[in-house]
């Protein structure tokens, strides 16, 4: 509905609806009365009613029919809002899976205690419930993978710049505030062993990455990020990772094998594709997911097997959840990394 910048007079023969209008917020100087015009008072504007136009390149009035329930509906349209998107805290996620395993076990077995405790008398009452309400319980676990369903379908998303579909949980702000907390951690346990910005690697890496930054300055992703270096000085350490804030670690270890600078630029721009594409905050989100569905059926296991079964059942569907899930999702994002990198590197 256009922008309403003085009177506007409207037919209405239900009082009920006047009564309605006179109390709606944000509009200025309503008013009823037997016309059936709306006003709207305009300065170089465009205004369509129906299949015309009117361009106004002065003040002036323009007139057009409209009815009371019309305009109500249009006006009841600016009560609805979305709800805020609900994120997971990034540290959630990251602890779910231990303690989770810790949840199922401790529950689980002391379900499987509660149960060998009750009298046979006890144990068939309840058997002959579940069966006579076993509808219930089907309706109930047949709910509950479709919520986790829903949910994941719910937070989908594409990705800006390769159009994949991802699903993330985490916001960007979350996600800077845990990489911050990272950071910190980094710099305390590699405090004493960080090159000089006059150390000749120290500038070697620089300059890599200005050439970088410099050809895929018209990203947003690059332009959104205050980018800095740090190189560090542990021969042993054949490694290089960027955290989401922008900091860049390169250690002497692998700077040392590279032997020129095209092979470093394709490091760094590998490493600073898991942060353009968000790979942290997908990843999370999704091995997160994965292990908080994946507490129902352990807990199952330990109320059902006994501990010697439940143990090995339990380490066994851990490995394969990683072999079958883990291990290809972050394949398949080191893949991404690898082509969108070369990109940046050719660019």
């Amino acid at each position: 509905m256009f922008r309403i910048v003085n009177s506007i007079r409207i037919a209405a023969n239900s009082q009920h609806i006047k009564e309605k209008v006179k109390k709606l917020p944000n509009i200025n100087k309503w008013r009823l009365n037997s016309t059936s015009l709306l006003v709207n008072e305009v300065k170089k504007q465009e205004i369509c009613f129906g299949q015309k136009c009117y361009v106004s390149n002065k003040q002036e009035t323009c007139f057009t029919r409209i009815s009371i329930q019309q305009l109500w509906c249009s006006l009841e349209k600016k009560k609805f809002h979305t709800s805020p998107v609900r994120n997971v805290p990034p540290v959630f996620l990251l602890l779910i899976k231990p303690l989770g395993k810790i949840a199922a076990i401790v529950f689980g077995k002391t379900i499987k205690v509660w149960w060998l405790k009750l009298p046979p008398e006890r144990r068939e009452t309840i058997r002959l419930g579940v069966r006579k309400n076993r509808w219930k319980f089907y309706t109930i676990f047949g709910l509950i993978p479709s919520g986790f369903l829903l949910y994941y379908v719910a937070h989908l998303e594409e990705n800006p710049i390769t159009g994949r579909r991802r699903f993330i949980i985490v916001s960007e702000e979350q996600m800077m505030n845990f990489a911050q907390l990272e950071l910190e951690a980094q710099i305390e346990a590699h405090q004493g062993n960080f090159l000089p910005p006059s150390h000749p690697a120290f500038k070697r890496v620089t300059n890599v990455c200005n050439r970088l930054l410099k050809s895929n300055r018209d990203m947003k992703q690059i332009q959104s990020r205050k980018w800095l270096v740090t190189v560090v000085d542990e021969p042993s350490v054949k490694n290089a990772f960027v955290l989401p804030t922008g900091h860049i670690f390169m250690f002497t270890g692998l700077l040392s094998e590279c032997m020129n600078d095209d092979q470093l630029s394709i490091i760094l721009a590998h490493e600073m594709s898991h942060v353009i594409l968000n790979h942290s905050a997908e990843q999370i989100s999704n091995l997160g997911f994965l292990d908080m569905i994946l507490v129902i059926p352990f807990l199952l296991i330990w109320v059902v097997l006994p501990d010697a079964a439940a143990a090995i059942t339990h380490w066994v569907s851990d490995y394969l959840s990683r072999l079958m899930f883990h291990l290809p999702f972050s394949r398949a994002l080191e893949t991404e990394a690898d082509t969108f990198g070369l990109q940046l590197a050719a660019r």
